[in-house]
């Protein structure tokens, strides 16, 4: 038997963060034992709905399997280097997307600064109040 090729543990760092997935949907992370049966369940039912309401309007020589069917698919989990770069990135700041709605909407030096000083006196008079 040939011999596998040794990893250094930073290779194996980095095939563990492109394999590796975590659930980002938003709930709670058992959720998903329980709505994947449930979604597919709801899906078949709505189909069986369609086949009976036709069964019951027709004869049942003339009815055909209906052709529409409820699809739900599963969605493949994040990978987890790609949560992990999402995660270290720095905070969005007013300045920041100040920046970028002055970079989309052709935005001049002094609007930009107006824009940045209303913002921080907003700011200002909610802290006082």
């Amino acid at each position: 038997m040939p011999e596998k090729e040794r990893r250094s543990p930073q290779e194996k760092k980095a095939l563990s963060y492109a394999r590796d997935r975590r659930n980002t949907y938003g709930e709670n992370n058992k959720a998903a034992r329980k709505a994947i049966p449930r979604n597919k369940k709801t899906a078949n039912r709505s189909v069986r709905r369609v086949a009976k309401q036709a069964l019951m309007h027709e004869d049942l020589e003339t009815v055909a399997p209906p052709d529409h069917k409820r699809k739900w698919r599963k969605v493949p989990d994040d990978k987890l280097g790609a949560i992990l770069e999402w995660r270290d990135e720095p905070p969005v700041t007013t300045d920041t997307m100040h920046e970028w709605n002055a970079h989309a909407f052709n935005f001049s030096a002094e609007e930009l600064a107006a824009r940045r000083l209303r913002d921080r006196l907003r700011r200002l008079k909610k802290t006082t109040k």
